[in-house]
């Protein structure tokens, strides 16, 4: 299990998407730098890089299991950032085989 799970939400910029590369999150970079360099396992998740729909991203929500998710959003995406964010803190409240519920 990975101490943090950080998201790169999946959004479009719609048609201006060909326009410019997609460039990493500089700001995610960091704090996982910092946050590795005080000893936490940390996996960063670019679903914008990688291409990635919210169903996707829910099955390595659940492959992960992360003790903490982290995400960042703008305007456009933040409506996904929330789902995210709720069927995480769901799924880690459902009793899996893997583990018990928490408490």
């Amino acid at each position: 299990m990975i101490d943090i799970l950080m998201i790169v939400p999946p959004f479009s910029y719609g048609k201006l998407e060909s326009v410019g590369p997609k460039c990493p999150n500089i700001g995610i970079g960091t704090i996982a730098a910092l946050l590795e360099e005080n000893g936490y396992d940390v996996k960063i998740l670019d679903c914008y890089g990688l291409e990635l729909e919210e169903e996707q991203v829910k099955a390595e929500l659940k492959k992960h299991t992360p003790r903490i998710v982290m995400t960042g959003s703008v305007t456009a995406n933040f409506t996904i950032s929330q789902s995210l964010l709720e069927d995480s803190k769901k799924s880690r409240l459902e009793p899996s085989p893997s583990r018990g519920a928490l408490t």
